[in-house]
């Protein structure tokens, strides 16, 4: 059975010199700039989990799922995501060197800004390399998809990741009852909107585990976009 797991829980096991773990079941963590360096996670869950400018090197993810998880920034030298499901990943700016992702399911995934890891054995569903390559279908289609997950939230903070969808659904113009089959016709409004959709869940789950009672500051918390490395 799964086990339930916090970000700074798994923070505190990895310090303790834990670098397996499998049946873990992790939500609504921000655990940017972490040092989670050559960790195993086998078949576990990752929602709304955000890994932006973390030391993920030498890592192997199996059999794991991940939904709306940011890994923005984030070093994947020789790491291997192995048999995953992968939706909603953003992985613009991520160090790929020797990354492999063998036979995993990417869907809307974006890895902008970056080189482009070995996938030459996974299913690609909109996998976008560039910003340019989002259209406005692609975009509604992307925030129909998140829809159904805010539903499930509590109803204070369902309330404000309404509102916040809702003020960058405005500012990017995005319509949900609406596709278009064309690209976006201006050059920067193909780059904006995209990236706004994609910071606005990176906010998003930065926000909720914020309200989360049992996220509180740890000793070993960081700062800072080279907070992980080590000498």
């Amino acid at each position: 059975m799964p086990v339930n797991m916090l970000g700074w829980e798994l923070l505190e096991e990895y310090k303790k010199g834990k670098r397996i773990f499998s049946d873990m079941h992790m939500e609504f963590s921000d655990l940017t700039s972490a040092n989670l360096e050559g960790v195993t996670v086998k078949d576990s869950k990752l929602n709304f989990v955000l890994l932006r400018m973390s030391n993920l090197k030498n890592c192997k993810f199996v059999n794991c799922e991940m939904f709306c998880c940011g890994f923005r920034d984030a070093d994947f030298t020789n790491t291997i995501f192995e048999n995953c499901k992968i939706y909603y990943g953003y992985f613009s700016g991520s160090a790929f060197d020797n990354t492999k992702i063998i036979k995993c399911k990417l869907s809307f995934c974006a890895m902008f800004s970056t080189t482009q890891p070995d996938m030459s054995t996974s299913e690609l569903f909109k996998v976008f390399t560039d910003a340019s390559q989002v259209t406005q279908e692609d975009m509604d289609a992307a925030f129909n998809g998140l829809m159904p997950f805010v539903d499930t939230l509590g109803i204070e903070i369902k309330s404000q990741m309404q509102n916040l969808m809702k003020a960058v659904t405005d500012k990017v113009g995005i319509e949900p009852s609406k596709t278009s089959q064309i690209a976006y016709g201006e050059k920067d409004a193909k780059y904006a909107k995209p990236l706004s959709v994609y910071a606005m869940m990176e906010q998003m789950i930065s926000t909720y585990a914020a309200k989360n009672p049992y996220n509180t500051k740890t000793p070993y918390e960081k700062s800072g976009k080279n907070a992980y490395k080590t000498s």
